[in-house]
């Protein structure tokens, strides 16, 4: 009996050893920020990841890498099930085919003894640039805490500037001009012309006025930039922007034309959309999202006459940009707005 309490106490030590040892690893494995974020979005247990960097530590690659390790085996897994699906002649993997009166022939597939109706798809598989937005969008909005704010503008004053610099031969977009005005407010109030360090966790000044601007194409969104945009003229922006959209369409841009920026403007108003909100451009801190004008009828001196408005929400990483400097802001925005200078 004694040999046999001793033997079962050292198996006990041991086995509390290994247990120990197994939880002590995964309590200790130190993640970097960035490392953490990805492994927080894919909902990953560091501990099933190889670890390469110095100490046992996990790199970023090695996260990567165990997700398309993880992906070709669900892949794998899923080939495998729709061949098996075919083999057994399941009804979702090859439905019964019926026409209108009912009898085998052509038409949409509907399954006796039952209300399903099955409908039939197209895989559209994305390109690299589709599946890099893909992905940026989705670490975006699951990582930023985006917080918004809208104000409505008298547009007025934008639009008799406008008028002004055609009588001068200077033909000109409203969203050159809505550029500009904003490369001037965040120079007056620096407070969002900023971004989060996601290693460093703290918010970084930036120098430069450098905009993006949304730009769709057929392979879809991309926002080439327009640098020291304050430093500009409104008719340099003009024609910059003309070149830089023109090769965007074309699929002809550098990697820092649009990699970078420190705001991005997004301006759907040209599709007759109002209001909406955008999804921030890391390692940008903001984007603003305008609508289109709409007329506001008031009455004047006995008569009916319409002025114009603009929406335009601020969407920002509330880490680095309080509610507070994001209000100040759009109260400048809207002051120059109604009273722009004409600046050419």
């Amino acid at each position: 009996m004694a040999t046999i309490a001793l033997l079962t106490s050292g198996l006990h030590r041991c086995c509390s050893r290994r247990v120990y040892s197994q939880v002590h690893s995964k309590a200790t494995t130190i993640l970097s920020p960035a490392v953490r974020a990805l492994v927080d979005i894919n909902g990953l247990d560091p501990s099933l990841i190889r670890p390469s960097g110095p100490k046992g530590r996990i790199l970023k690659g090695d996260v990567l890498a165990f997700l398309d390790g993880k992906r070709e085996t669900e892949k794998s897994f899923s080939s495998d099930k729709v061949k098996s699906q075919k083999e057994l002649r399941l009804p979702f993997a090859q439905p019964p085919v019926f026409g209108a009166d009912g009898e085998g022939s052509g038409g949409r597939s509907v399954l006796r003894g039952s209300d399903t109706r099955v409908s039939s798809f197209e895989d559209l598989p994305l390109n690299n640039m589709r599946k890099t937005i893909a992905k940026r969008l989705s670490f975006s909005k699951s990582t930023i805490p985006h917080a918004y704010c809208t104000v409505s503008c008298n547009a007025d004053g934008i639009l008799e500037m406008r008028k002004r610099l055609k009588d001068n031969d200077i033909r000109v977009s409203l969203n050159d001009i809505l550029i500009k005005l904003t490369a001037t407010v965040l120079k007056d109030v620096p407070g969002v012309n900023v971004s989060w360090d996601i290693d460093k966790e703290e918010t970084l000044m930036l120098d430069t006025v450098d905009i993006s601007v949304a730009v769709a194409t057929p392979n879809g969104l991309i926002t080439p930039i327009i640098r020291n945009t304050n430093d500009k003229s409104i008719t340099e922006i003009s024609a910059e922007l003309k070149e830089l959209t023109l090769r965007a369409k074309d699929g002809k841009l550098k990697p820092e034309e649009y990699q970078g920026g420190s705001f991005t403007i997004s301006n759907l108003g040209m599709f007759g959309i109002k209001q909406f909100t955008a999804i921030i451009n890391p390692p940008q801190a903001a984007i603003l999202a305008i609508g289109g004008l709409e007329g506001v009828p008031h009455q004047e001196s006995g008569h009916v006459t319409t002025s114009h408005s603009i929406t335009s929400t601020l969407c920002y990483d509330n880490r680095c940009i309080t509610d507070e400097t994001a209000s100040r802001w759009l109260q400048e925005l809207k002051r120059i707005l109604q009273t722009p200078a004409l600046i050419h």
